[in-house]
């Protein structure tokens, strides 16, 4: 239950990057850290608002602290709501609106057990981060035979497959979901900003015993799937690395070998584009001037090509992978 005003900190250290989020309860701020791989701690006490944060959230249910919590946004010009779940939500004035159909970007968030309230709590840690030069995107990273593949797509076309099938060709990743891509020193960097793996059905054959013994499953709306904790993964889990190509997943193909092609860096740009949270989820200027000046220079940096994969993807992980990396090593760059 939501009963302070404290600030978290979420440290991401090997981007130099840390996100302020106030009025988040503290085991529900636990279990993002947990979740997102990141360092985390209380910075603030109860009453003080950070003037950087983008979700505050407290329980509408004491009419003494409904007092408190309207001086404090009138101090700080925060907008305030009583939603119908009695809940006050609020956010910084200036700061960058999170999306929320029909609600003039403001979040409503209800007070329930299936996680619901993590989206928001992350989609603020986005827009934080991107402020801060990292973009996220919706991607999985691997890293095999010295050569490390930023595996760009939609929910569904493969990138769990993908991962799997690099740890079982020798590789180690980063993330099979969600990344975090920034400029350090002159050279981008890849992170997780989810570091378990999600499971569905058609990956299971992918994994071993011991894996299999160690999943943990959950039910969504449409499906079910199991979590693999990256703890699980011994050391073939890093936490970042150096992009040397990036392969955009279209639907599988029922051939043995998969099919790969060479992207312009327009269509290259325009596949990153589609799957990064900053541009995807909200309008604003701030966010689209810093996110495409850093997604040109990617795409004119990185090789990409667009990949259907093959049947000996699953059959011939190690076999199929050497083949993708020689065939994109000959293409001139």
């Amino acid at each position: 239950m939501i009963q302070s005003l404290s600030i978290h900190r979420f440290v991401f250290p090997d981007f130099g990057a840390e996100v302020l989020l106030s009025g988040v309860p503290s085991e529900l701020a636990l279990l993002v850290s947990e979740q997102l791989g990141c360092d985390h701690d209380v910075v603030a006490a109860d009453g003080v608002l950070s003037p950087g944060g983008c979700v505050h959230v407290t329980k509408a249910s004491d009419p003494q602290r409904i007092g408190r919590v309207r001086q404090i946004a009138d101090e700080h010009e925060i907008h305030v709501e009583e939603t119908d779940a009695g809940l006050l939500v609020y956010t910084v004035s200036g700061c960058l609106e999170l999306p929320s159909s029909g609600s003039g970007g403001r979040i409503e968030l209800v007070d329930r057990e299936d996680g619901f309230l993590l989206v928001p709590l992350e989609i603020g840690i986005i827009h934080q981060l991107v402020q801060q030069g990292i973009v996220v995107f919706h991607a999985a990273f691997v890293e095999l035979r010295g050569v490390s593949i930023l595996l760009v797509g939609a929910s569904g076309t493969g990138k769990t497959t993908a991962t799997l099938a690099a740890l079982a060709a020798q590789g180690s990743m980063v993330s099979d979901d969600s990344v975090m891509l920034a400029k350090k020193d002159g050279a981008f960097l890849v992170g997780a900003f989810r570091s378990d793996l999600t499971i569905r059905e058609a990956s299971l054959p992918l994994l071993s015993g011991a894996w299999r013994s160690a999943l943990l499953p959950f039910v969504t709306s449409a499906e079910h799937k199991w979590r693999l904790r990256r703890q699980e993964l011994s050391g073939l889990y890093r936490s970042s690395g150096v992009p040397d190509y990036v392969l955009l997943l279209g639907a599988l193909t029922e051939s043995e070998e998969s099919k790969l092609a060479p992207l312009s860096h327009s269509q290259a740009f325009a596949a990153l584009a589609a799957q990064t949270s900053p541009v995807y989820l909200t309008s604003k200027r701030v966010e689209r001037s810093l996110t495409m000046p850093m997604l040109v220079d990617f795409v004119a940096t990185v090789p990409s090509f667009s990949v259907r994969f093959g049947r000996r993807l699953l059959e011939d992980p190690q076999a199929e992978y050497a083949s993708l990396i020689e065939q994109m090593g000959a293409v001139p760059t």
